[in-house]
């Protein structure tokens, strides 16, 4: 049901909000995966399992603490474990998401480019073994929202560290990973970066990496004009008084690839992007795509800080 926590699914924390049991292997309940940890999973016994024991039981109760290594764990549950009839409650979430799916419009209410819609649409367009590696702040959310990860190990994120610059170096060592040299016989997966405007200034000088080392890493840059996480939280918490988050000076980056030797496209049409993502996800070496798109759009649905999970803010007035 996707992913949970504050930029989490509808659907993905009512399932927590409602379970009657959590079987959590291996992981550490950050801060905004939990939201308000009194009242995270009022309804379920939480059976904690990880092999360090420092972990359980740190941010969230653990009613069962189990230390050990998952694949020791689950193998041993395997063994005991007994049928269960869970037609009713996995028919009641499905309900649940029918009535509040995660559907991108393709357009923002300001008229230019839906940032959600250009994630879902480059989703469809790359194949599913693709390697996606994503900046920090909204496009990073986005990203966890709209993409679509068919299959597992295809993310690479700097996740609540929030490492701006990020996105860039990690598509950069993703394809090297994958470059065939040497003994390396295997099909290289694609990898794409998806960034935001300002993450990625923060190591725009590694294009010169890329071209050094003719690595096919493939580009999309999301230019909203502004520091967008920050500013969305400014909206939202600080009565949107803005400071220090309007970038609409941004220069031209497709041209900035163009100078160190990688082709470069604009997008700031919807009726461009169909046709230039299906550009960058074809081409043979490095590509850049610029996307220009709305500078108002919000990570939503949101909990905000301190809240429960079933207080999500769905829009924003």
């Amino acid at each position: 049901f996707g992913p949970i926590g504050m930029h989490g699914s509808l659907y993905g924390n009512y399932a927590i909000q409602n379970a009657d049991l959590i079987l959590a292997l291996g992981v550490r309940f950050s801060d905004r995966i939990i939201g308000n940890p009194d009242e995270f999973a009022p309804r379920a016994q939480i059976v904690h399992v990880d092999i360090d024991p420092a972990e359980i039981g740190k941010n969230v109760r653990a009613d069962l603490p189990i230390v050990g290594s998952v694949s020791s764990v689950v193998q041993g549950l395997l063994k005991a474990a007994i049928p269960m009839d869970t037609s009713a409650w996995l028919k009641e979430l499905t309900e649940f998401r029918s009535g509040h799916p995660l559907n991108p419009e393709k357009l923002d209410d300001s008229g230019q480019i839906s940032p959600q819609w250009l994630v879902a649409m480059a989703g469809r367009i790359f194949p599913d073994n693709t390697i996606l590696a994503t900046d920090v702040g909204q496009n990073q959310m986005w990203s966890a929202q709209f993409f679509g990860f068919p299959r597992g190990r295809s993310l690479l994120s700097s996740g609540g560290l929030g490492t701006m610059g990020f996105g860039l170096p990690a598509a950069i060592g993703a394809a090297i990973g994958e470059a065939p040299w040497g003994s390396n016989s295997k099909t290289p997966r694609p990898v794409l970066m998806i960034s935001g405007d300002g993450g990625f200034q923060m190591n725009l000088q590694e294009l010169a990496t890329i071209r050094r080392y003719h690595l096919p890493v493939k580009m999309l840059v999301m230019d909203n004009a502004y520091l967008g996480m920050v500013r969305q939280w400014q909206e939202l918490l600080y009565d949107s008084r803005y400071s220090g988050t309007l970038m609409d000076d941004n220069p031209s980056f497709a041209a900035l690839a163009e100078v160190m030797g990688i082709p470069g496209r604009t997008i700031r049409r919807p009726d461009e992007v169909e046709a230039v993502l299906m550009e960058l996800e074809s081409s043979d070496g490095p590509m850049l795509v610029h996307a220009h798109v709305a500078g108002g759009a919000n990570v939503l649905p949101m909990v905000p800080v301190g809240k429960a999970l079933g207080q999500a803010v769905e829009k924003i007035s």
